[in-house]
């Protein structure tokens, strides 16, 4: 990657920026805006220039410039009430809510997890679309969130072939925690004989994407007790993050991999019974509605 000749004033990252958050129909976080950044040459790979982004992402959107809901902070969540203006009123959000379980006419179980939250939003379109159960790590998960999901996973072993999918950093403690997850996972499924975690797989990052795409690497974080043996493997510079990949790149990856995995035939039987079975459920409603 070339190196960036001078450093971009405020109005040329605003300018910038603008151009980015164009090209998604769904919100990015401000890291990927960073990246994006990075990637065409706007700013320098360095803490001093995402502040920077960070800084003038704020003064855009309180002057107007930018909307405040261009970017994804999926950390922060409010908690609402619940309540409905009348009985026919909460009868029609059943309307369309019914979904049936494409995956129950197949031979694979397929699950996506990712290593960042910062990155749900990303990962929730192509999972949601497409039926996948989405797990957030949030780094090492927590033995609560590794026992419940070992239990499920137990559970659809002994009906399907399961396959994980993994998405995380390339760095000292990203190559570590696909590592945690599986052993943990194995400790924690019920029954003798699970061999779960041999159905993880890193689908990103990986050294090849990193070249394939030219992404920027970051210092390996200090102190870091992995970092030695990650450099003595990898090299000096070949920590990157996540973020690093185009939205774009990431949603197709995760289609593409969940899309070889999929009967189609038996999808498309699934779709029409679903149609069916929603017809049935408008006329109830329409019913119960007089």
């Amino acid at each position: 990657m070339s190196a960036v000749a001078t450093t971009a004033s405020r109005r040329e990252i605003i300018d910038a920026a603008k151009a980015v958050i164009e090209q998604y129909d769904y919100p990015i976080t401000v890291r990927q805006l960073y990246y994006r950044l990075v990637a065409a040459l706007v700013i320098e790979n360095s803490q001093r220039e995402y502040k920077r982004v960070v800084s003038a992402m704020t003064a855009a959107r309180k002057a107007g410039e930018i909307t405040p809901t261009a970017f994804a902070d999926p950390t922060r969540r409010m908690l609402a009430g619940h309540g409905y203006l009348n009985l026919a009123a909460y009868l029609s959000t059943f309307r369309d809510g019914y979904y049936r379980d494409p995956w129950q006419d197949q031979a694979n179980e397929v699950w996506v997890m990712v290593e960042k939250e910062a990155l749900a939003s990303v990962f929730q379109h192509p999972c949601d679309e497409m039926s996948v159960p989405l797990m957030v790590c949030r780094g090492y998960p927590s033995i609560s969130a590794l026992y419940e999901a070992a239990q499920s996973l137990a559970y659809y072993q002994s009906r399907r072939e399961l396959h994980i999918l993994y998405f995380g950093d390339h760095d000292p403690s990203g190559k570590d925690i696909d590592r945690n997850i599986a052993d943990e996972i194995d400790f924690w499924a019920s029954g003798e004989g699970r061999d779960i975690g041999n159905a993880l797989m890193r689908i990103a990052l990986t050294t090849e994407q990193i070249g394939k795409y030219n992404l920027p690497p970051m210092p390996e974080k200090e102190g870091d007790s992995r970092t030695p043996a990650f450099q003595a493997e990898h090299g000096e510079g070949m920590s990157v993050e996540l973020d690093a990949l185009d939205p774009d790149i990431l949603d197709r990856m995760v289609r593409d991999e969940i899309a070889v995995l999929i009967d189609w035939d038996a999808w498309e039987a699934s779709e029409r019974k679903q149609t069916t079975d929603r017809k049935r459920l408008h006329r109830m409603i329409d019913g119960a509605n007089r």
